[in-house]
């Protein structure tokens, strides 16, 4: 999500030399959530994102702009760390623990069948897949914007997967 810190002349540059290095190394930490989720899944590093995911990408910015997301209690722009997305639980981003803890909420439900780009219930196979938002920053004269690394978590069914540019990932 996205804060705003007003600092005062005096203090602004070691403020935000500290924050934008907090960040730095939250989006580093992020990268490595992001790849070694990527490894575990069996897919490409780097690879253009599938039509299905893209769906899901937007879905979570549509959300984010209208306010309906908010960080669960363990996650502070203050002190930034990576963060992460589901379709399924849409409503919150969290922590690496509570993300955990959601997907295995799920676990052999319905809605661990149901692709999260077209909703439909996939018998079963689903491909597991990831994107990751990077942390940004916005540097104004008495203003630094901030937003938290994210990885979106979210299963395709075969269908959507498909349509991926040539590049696959492996069924769950």
């Amino acid at each position: 999500m996205l804060a705003a810190y007003r600092s005062s002349p005096v203090n602004r540059s070691a403020q935000t030399t500290a924050v934008l290095d907090q960040l730095d190394a939250a989006n580093n930490h992020a990268r490595r959530c992001f790849d070694a989720l990527r490894e575990k899944i069996g897919s490409e590093r780097d690879a253009t994102p599938s039509t299905g995911a893209q769906v899901v990408a937007l879905r979570f910015t549509e959300r984010a702009g209208r306010g309906q997301i908010s960080l669960c209690q363990h996650l502070s722009v203050t002190a930034p760390n990576p963060a992460f997305w589901t379709p399924w639980a849409p409503g919150r981003i969290r922590c690496s623990a509570c993300s955990a803890q959601s997907a295995q909420r799920i676990k052999g439900t319905p809605e661990d069948r149901r692709c999260d780009s077209c909703q439909h219930d996939s018998g079963g196979s689903i491909y597991q897949n990831a994107v990751l938002i990077p942390a940004a920053s916005l540097k104004l004269p008495e203003l630094i914007a901030i937003q938290l690394p994210i990885v979106i978590i979210f299963g395709l069914c075969p269908s959507c997967q498909r349509v991926n540019n040539g590049n696959t990932t492996h069924a769950a």
